[in-house]
């Protein structure tokens, strides 16, 4: 998990946002180093945006109050 938020906060010191982070995109090498992959969401911000707005990612992890506006009659 340490390795993990090691890397979460590498990326948001570099104002990347990964956007798809779930299991499948967590890489273990042959040394046992966790790696962050697929950005292939992923957002690199410049320094004058404060906040994204738009929702994407897999579905099944994603929180509920974000699915429940995405899809309000579910």
């Amino acid at each position: 998990m340490n390795q993990i938020a090691l890397a979460l906060k590498h990326m948001h010191d570099k104002r990347i946002m990964h956007r798809d982070l779930k299991p499948a995109n967590i890489f273990l090498s042959n040394d046992d180093v966790l790696k962050v992959g697929d950005f292939g969401l992923g957002r690199v911000f410049s320094e004058e945006t404060v906040e994204a707005y738009s929702k994407v990612g897999t579905p099944l992890y994603m929180s509920p109050e974000v699915l429940s506006k995405l899809f309000p009659t579910c």
